[in-house]
């Protein structure tokens, strides 16, 4: 992490202020040290990465059960062309509002992270977030090759408890980051509005299918055998989208990225094969 971004964040327990101890740094990148709240609460910077002690997500993504090597795995042609425009529409859209300091939710393998790298000016400061410390350290291996004068600072934490202070972000965006959060992603939406500053900008996008369709009942069997109920919503055209957005932000635009049926060999739920879908990009 880097020495700017401490102004920015809070214990996610307490919200209190955090002081940098015993820190190793390079120029004013703080590769090992930790970060200590006067509620007791320490949490490590390891190799650059700030351990919040987010438990890993199990039920979409177990970045730790996969090596350097999967991780880097190319992307299958069926996923490629829709990923690519819909990486390009939120990079876009992000560049627009001209944010100074911007938020990566939800980061992953860096996909929407690369894409930001590429659009962006150099001078925009970046915070990617996950749960998973561990994609999170491949990222910056990463990164520092890709793209070595970039100021990103990585943060292993959870999107519904962000250790970030209110209302001191420019912007925020996500590739699909919401819909990896079953169940709980009105609550990381919430928090993506309030650690944004007046008039701050969230770019997210969800791929959305119909509501009477084969791919609908394999989300719901899927999310039923994890007793989670109800999380289908977030991928329905007519579902819940857009009425979370406007509940919490005043502005709510969507369009559409790019739109077809699903083809075979995809890696995910949906799109199913043959049947219709939808990347949107919501812009609130």
């Amino acid at each position: 992490m880097y020495l700017s971004i401490l102004d920015l964040l809070c214990c996610p327990s307490c919200r209190g202020a955090l002081v940098i101890r015993d820190a190793a740094c390079a120029g004013d990148e703080v590769i090992n040290g930790k970060l200590q709240c006067s509620c007791g609460n320490c949490y490590p910077v390891v190799e650059g990465v700030v351990d919040f002690h987010a438990t890993e997500q199990t039920i979409a993504n177990a970045w730790s059960d996969l090596d350097e090597q999967a991780l880097a795995l190319e992307t299958p042609e069926a996923d490629r062309a829709r990923q690519d425009a819909t990486l390009r529409a939120i990079a876009d859209r992000v560049a627009v509002s001209g944010a100074q300091v911007l938020l990566d939710i939800a980061c992953g393998v860096g996909r929407n992270l690369e894409a930001l790298c590429r659009t962006l000016p150099q001078q925009t400061e970046i915070l990617a977030v996950d749960l998973s410390a561990y994609v999170l350290h491949y990222d910056r291996k990463r990164f520092k090759e890709l793209a070595p004068a970039r100021r990103i600072s990585y943060l292993a934490c959870d999107a519904t408890c962000l250790p970030i202070r209110e209302g001191v972000l420019d912007a925020a965006a996500t590739y699909e980051g919401f819909s990896n959060m079953p169940g709980v992603a009105h609550v990381a939406l919430r928090e993506a509005h309030r650690v944004l500053k007046t008039g701050g900008v969230l770019v997210s996008s969800f791929c959305v299918i119909a509501r009477n369709s084969r791919g609908c009942e394999r989300m719901k069997q899927y999310f039923s055998q994890h007793d989670i109920h109800g999380a289908e919503e977030f991928y329905l055209s007519d579902g819940c989208i857009l009425p979370v957005h406007e509940e919490m932000f005043s502005r709510t635009e969507s369009a559409v990225a790019v739109e077809g049926n699903g083809a075979q060999g995809t890696q995910d739920l949906i799109p199913y094969p043959g049947e219709w879908f939808a990347e949107w990009i919501v812009t609130a």
